[in-house]
């Protein structure tokens, strides 16, 4: 059921809460319609909890507003509350003024119970404060980067728990239409953070840092915000310390730019705080109840591919120049070897069971497959495709990496142009996190082949080469582009991890509460003085971090085996 519901006459907002609570919600609502509409300062009281509002002059129009115990009594175990309102005399009302006075119901923020339910899910993020009494976060201030999730309200509550102050933050917001965003965004507003949209960084950025005395640290997800700085307010640049980024898709943005990329990298979907398939409409049960009768934390994890691709408001995945070179430390959690193991597993399986939903009709049992990548990600891609009967080759450009696939019992070549040539893969799969299927290599693709890009940034395959070489080049509905080569159709997958899963799958909420702990740790680390971190990646020294929190130890101790 959804949170909020609205017709031409009424709204209904669904809400967890003690009855008390709910009477502090109801007061708010009425002090926004008095706002917007003097009138209804004569409001009437008609019992506990309803009260009949006039919104215009001479009675032209009123409304009635009640908050009350949901009706099934499984759900008032819950704690479930219903805020309902409809507009009498709705002729009297035009329709720009019912839209209004009806909005007023939209975005209330959360009330305790449900910010309470929303941290039980994440005891690892909630619970880092006790392990950082120092408060680092108290002599800095703070930018990030985030979905309007609630597991985005347990971050922003974290951080000023680890001495963040709420007036020196600023949030900048990916406006995926999710089911909670509104109530998400009043939330954080209600504790005096200021939101603003992640598709005009750059204002953002200069409106934070003339609001913010102090250097901030920056939690990034998709490379947005260094760029911006970069690019179009290097000027602001001595006013941040540090920056975490959390995607890889981020990460390979930079990497252009400090030119130490990894050449081993894996490809990475931001799925760290993203753990259900999701194409911008939240497919999880934003009730504030699960179905097992816990709060349902609407989480990043609801949105396994939305960062993938990081195109949230028309922001594309930005690359700095490599003329300018990485001018701030880096705390890079999306490459941690803490995020991307736990991670692997989940976003393989998410691979593949998005390609077989993009391609209902291919069976590919027995059929060939490619994975161009053997690192992190692509073992469990490999692993996940040999377990669906595919005959799987491996290549990668390390010989460390080739030789483990070959011990795996993979078929496997330095050369991919003779596994394109002789293996003739029907499915294949690129996880490399950068241009790994591109050049001349593209002469020997086979004809009727799927190609898919485990990162979804667009850059795995060279798209531009294809289109040269091909004689036609056609957009299938609901399934990618498909190029006519002389070898037969070559058809590039959508980003697979941004097609919605029909089975609804949600991967575990346990991955998102390790990576929020970590990227609240790394903005901690970038926060103190004497950090130890140069400008650009330092990887070795992010790993070193990680482990001297001890997050992963009570990230065992909290999901391992006894639990």
């Amino acid at each position: 059921m959804d949170m909020h519901h609205r017709g031409p006459s009424t709204a209904i907002t669904e809400l967890q809460g003690t009855a008390e609570q709910g009477r502090l919600v109801l007061a708010e609502v009425l002090d926004r319609i008095e706002a917007a509409f003097p009138a209804a300062a004569r409001r009437h009281r008609l019992g506990p909890g309803a009260w009949l509002v006039p919104l215009g002059a001479g009675g032209n129009g009123s409304m009635l507003i009640a908050i009350a115990p949901a009706c099934r009594p499984r759900d008032r175990g819950n704690a479930q509350l219903v805020l309902s309102a409809t507009l009498l005399n709705c002729t009297e009302v035009g329709e720009a003024d019912a839209a209004r006075a009806l909005g007023c119901l939209e975005g209330v923020p959360f009330t305790v119970f449900e910010t309470d339910s929303f941290a039980t899910q994440l005891p690892l993020l909630a619970g880092l404060p006790e392990q950082v009494p120092d408060k680092p976060l108290g002599k800095c201030g703070v930018v990030l980067v985030g979905h309007l999730l609630s597991d985005l309200v347990v971050q922003a509550q974290t951080l000023i728990a680890l001495g963040a102050r709420p007036e020196a933050m600023t949030v900048l917001k990916k406006d995926y239409p999710y089911k909670l965003r509104q109530r998400v965004e009043a939330h954080l507003a209600g504790l005096g953070i200021a939101v603003l949209p992640l598709s005009d960084a750059e204002t953002a950025l200069r409106r934070h840092a003339a609001r913010v005395a102090e250097p901030s640290v920056v939690i990034d997800d998709g490379g947005q915000v260094l760029a911006a700085l970069t690019r179009l307010a290097p000027e602001l640049l001595p006013w941040f310390r540090g920056l975490v980024e959390q995607s890889v898709s981020g990460v390979e943005g930079l990497d252009d730019a400090d030119g130490d990329a990894d050449a081993d990298s894996d490809a990475d979907t931001n799925t760290g705080t993203n753990t259900g398939t999701n194409t911008g409409t939240n497919t999880g049960t934003n009730t504030g109840t699960g179905t097992d009768g816990h709060a349902d934390v609407d989480t990043a994890a609801d949105t396994a591919a939305d960062g993938a691709a990081d195109t949230a408001d028309g922001a594309a995945l930005v690359r700095l120049p490599p003329s300018l070179p990485l001018s701030l430390p880096v705390f890079s959690a999306a490459r941690s070897a803490v995020k991307r193991g736990i991670e692997a597993h989940w976003i393989a399986e998410s691979v593949v069971r998005s390609i077989r939903d993009l391609l209902p009709g291919e069976s590919f049992d027995e059929a060939s497959a490619l994975v161009v990548g053997y690192g992190t990600v692509g073992a469990q891609v490999a692993a996940v495709l040999r377990g669906q009967r595919m005959r799987v080759a491996v290549h990668d450009t390390g010989w460390r990496k080739l030789v483990a696939a070959h011990e795996a019992g993979f078929l496997t070549a330095p050369d991919l142009a003779a596994l394109l040539d002789g293996h003739r893969p029907t499915l294949i799969v690129s996880a490399t996190g950068r241009t790994s299927l591109g050049g001349e290599d593209l002469d020997f693709l086979p004809g009727d082949c799927f190609i898919a890009s485990v990162s979804g940034c667009g850059s795995e395959i060279d798209v531009r080469g294809l289109a040269e070489r091909a004689e036609r080049v056609e957009e299938v509905a609901r399934v990618g582009v498909r190029y006519t080569l002389a070898n037969g159709p070559v058809t590039v997958l959508a980003d697979v991890l941004q097609v919605p899963s029909s089975r609804g799958d949600r991967g575990p909420v346990r991955q998102s509460d390790l990576t929020m702990a970590v990227l609240a740790w790394g903005a901690c680390t970038l926060a103190r003085p004497g950090h130890g971190f140069s400008a650009g990646h330092d990887v070795a020294r992010t790993d070193a971090a990680i482990v001297e929190s001890g997050l992963v130890e009570r990230y065992y101790r909290l999901y391992g085996p006894d639990c």
